[in-house]
């Protein structure tokens, strides 16, 4: 198995790549940090926060849980969201860091 010298193997590699990819997305990487900020919203919660029509929201929710990068909670008819790994909460928090940083240099 191919180790690259920097403590990731190939599936891992594979995995953070398919990781970056999803929160490559606009609408995701919104949806990522508005689920950051307020944990277990809903559907309607999180579509209101991020200004998209909740059917685009239900597509992009499905999306994070099936990669398993959120976490979805029923409660009767309501279903709530978090994020399921904190290591994903300090990777977002890195990239809002990042992404000031750009903001404030190019200002």
């Amino acid at each position: 198995m191919y180790t690259s010298g920097f403590g990731l193997d190939e599936s891992a590699v594979e995995e953070t790549a398919s990781v970056m990819l999803l929160l490559s997305h606009p609408g995701r990487l919104k949806l990522m940090l508005a689920i950051q900020h307020a944990p277990h919203s809903t559907r309607g919660q999180l579509a209101e926060d991020i200004q998209l029509d909740p059917r685009q929201v239900t597509h992009l929710l499905r999306n994070l849980r099936e990669s398993g990068l959120i976490h979805r909670r029923k409660t009767g008819r309501s279903a709530h969201y978090s994020i399921a790994d904190p290591a994903v909460g300090v990777l977002l928090d890195t990239l809002r860091d990042l992404a000031g940083r750009e903001h404030a240099l190019s200002a």
